[in-house]
């Protein structure tokens, strides 16, 4: 089994400061909600510049990802939208290690996103 996993240091430049050399993100404001089918492919998702430069937790924390990553945010009056394509240049090999809510996520790769609503830049 293949590992690429990636560790988001950037979720929202409002929401959690960042130091410079770290990805920042930007939301747009949407007049409408998104479909919630996992897919971003409408042309809203458009409107949001993705995130892109991640990098690795595991193996090699701090290196950049092994695989492509494009994250996107919007926002309304009531919801946080993140868009995430997590591409892969060998997806045969792909292997669900984990489908039970809230399960472990040690030996399978993962997207993280967490939020620092209190603004401290410990709490996420």
């Amino acid at each position: 089994m293949r590992r690429t996993a990636i560790s988001f240091l950037a979720v929202l430049a409002a929401v959690l400061p960042l130091a410079a050399q770290h990805p920042r993100a930007h939301a747009v404001r949407f007049n409408t909600a998104p479909a919630l089918d996992g897919l971003v492919n409408e042309p809203l998702w458009q409107q949001a510049e993705p995130l892109t430069g991640l990098i690795q937790r595991d193996p090699d924390e701090g290196a950049p990802s092994t695989e492509r990553t494009e994250v996107r945010f919007g926002y309304d009056d009531r919801n946080l939208y993140i868009g995430i394509i997590a591409f892969d240049s060998r997806p045969a090999e792909i292997m669900s290690t984990q489908n039970r809510r809230d399960g472990s996520l040690i030996d399978t790769d993962s997207v993280q996103i967490m939020l620092d609503t209190f603004h401290d830049g410990h709490n996420a």
